[in-house]
C-alpha cells in the first residue's frame, strides 16, 4: 500500500514528536520591591484610624439629625397649640379666668349729669345702652336717664378687632384752636393803590391766623376780608361777596383772594418804583428811620445781600460811614451793617 511521504524541510508537529500536551508560551518574570512587615503594619493602622474617624463622623451626623427632628417636632407642636388657641378665641371670644369674685359694694348715689343739647360738639358720642363692665369687677351700675337716641355711624372696616369682636365706633374729632389774642383788627381798606394795599393784606391775614377759632374754613376768612372794605374798595368787593360760595365765584380760596386783590390794588410797577426810590434814599434823620424805609423798599426787590449792603452803605450819614470804615472788623452782611450803624448813630 502506497503512503504519502513528507519532505525534510516541512516542520514536524509536536504530536508527531511524542508530546501529547500543547506547549505554553514563556512569560517575562515580574519583579516585586522589598516591603517590610513594619511598613505593612503602619499602612493597616492608618486605614483602621480612618475607618474609626469615619464611623465617629457618621455617628455625629446621625445624632444631629435626631436633634433636628426633635426640634422640628417641638416647633410643630407649639404652632398647633397657638393655632388652637386662636381658633378658640375667635369662636368664644375673650374670657376671664374663674376666681374668687369680689363682694358687691353699694355705690354712693350721685346727681345725674346735665344733659347736653343736641347739635353741640361733644367729646364723646351718646350711647344707646350702659357701658359694659368686665366680669371680674362686679360693681353695681347706677340707673341713669336714657339719653336721646342718635343713630351711630357704621363701624369702619379698618377698626375691626383681630379676635373677631367689633371695635367701638371712633370718637368725633374735636378741633383744637389757640386762645384768641385780644388785638383789634386793622381798619377797613379804603382802596389806596400801592404799598398800602400790600400792608393791609399782610396785617389782616396775620390777624385771622391769631383767631382761627372764628375762621374754621376759607369761606369765613374770605367773608371777613371782603366785608372789611369801604369806599372804592367796597365797590370792588361787592360782586365777589355776592358770588362767594357758588361755583361762579372767581375767588374760591385765600390764595385766590391775594392774587385778585393785588392785581386790583397793587402797584403794577412796584419793582421799578422801588429801585428808583431805594437808589435815591439817604439817611436824613435817625438811623432807625432809615433802616425801616430801606427794608420796606427791599421787600419789593430781588437783589442779593451784597447789592443791598452796598446800597445801604451809600445812603448812610457820612459820620456813621466814617466810623464803620475805621472799625477793626467790617460787617460782612446787611444785617451786621445795619446793627453796627444803629449802635454808632445812637452814640452820636
Amino acid at each position: 500500500m502506497a503512503t504519502c511521504s513528507r519532505t525534510a524541510s516541512q516542520a514536524q508537529s509536536p504530536f508527531d514528536q511524542g508530546y501529547l500536551e500543547p506547549a505554553l508560551l514563556s512569560t517575562t518574570s515580574v519583579k516585586y520591591g522589598k516591603v517590610s512587615l513594619e511598613q505593612v503594619m503602619q499602612i493597616l493602622l492608618g486605614l483602621l484610624g480612618q475607618v474609626e474617624r469615619l464611623k465617629q463622623e457618621i455617628a455625629e451626623i446621625k445624632e444631629a439629625g435626631i436633634k433636628t427632628r426633635t426640634t422640628v417636632k417641638n416647633i410643630s407642636q407649639t404652632v398647633d397649640v397657638v393655632k388652637d388657641g386662636l381658633k378658640s378665641l375667635q369662636l368664644q371670644g375673650p374670657c376671664t379666668p374663674k376666681g374668687p369674685q369680689p363682694k358687691a359694694v353699694e355705690e354712693t348715689p350721685r346727681p345725674l349729669p346735665k344733659a347736653k343739647p343736641i347739635g353741640l360738639v361733644s367729646g364723646a358720642p351718646f350711647w344707646s345702652e350702659a357701658p359694659k363692665v368686665l366680669p371680674s369687677l362686679a360693681q353695681p351700675t347706677p340707673q341713669r336717664a336714657a339719653p336721646p337716641q342718635v343713630p351711630s355711624p357704621p363701624p369702619s372696616p379698618c377698626l375691626q378687632s383681630p379676635i373677631g369682636t367689633a371695635a367701638p365706633p371712633p370718637l368725633a374729632p374735636v378741633a383744637a384752636y389757640p386762645t384768641p389774642v385780644k388785638v383789634d383788627h386793622p381798619d377797613a381798606y379804603t382802596g389806596k393803590i400801592g404799598s398800602k394795599a400790600k400792608q393791609w393784606l399782610t396785617w389782616m391775614l396775620a390777624w385771622t391766623c391769631l383767631n382761627l377759632r372764628m375762621f374754621p374754613t376759607d369761606q369765613e376768612v374770605l367773608s371777613f376780608l371782603l366785608m372789611n372794605m369801604k369806599d372804592s374798595a367796597r365797590a370792588w368787593a361787592h360782586p365777589h361777596l355776592n358770588q362767594l360760595g357758588s361755583h361762579q365765584a372767581i375767588i374760591q380760596t385765600v390764595k385766590g383772594f391775594k392774587l385778585e386783590f393785588l392785581a386790583a390794588f397793587g402797584n403794577p410797577d412796584a419793582t421799578r418804583a422801588a429801585e428808583r426810590t431805594i437808589t435815591t434814599l439817604i439817611q436824613s434823620g435817625t438811623c432807625a428811620d432809615y433802616i425801616t424805609k430801606f427794608r420796606t423798599l427791599a421787600m419789593e426787590l430781588d437783589w442779593n445781600d451784597a447789592a443791598l449792603r452796598g446800597q445801604f452803605a451809600q445812603g448812610l450819614h457820612w459820620e456813621v460811614s466814617q466810623q464803620i470804615a475805621t472799625r477793626k472788623h467790617c460787617p460782612q452782611t446787611l444785617l451786621e451793617l445795619q446793627n453796627a450803624a444803629l449802635v454808632i448813630d445812637n452814640a452820636l
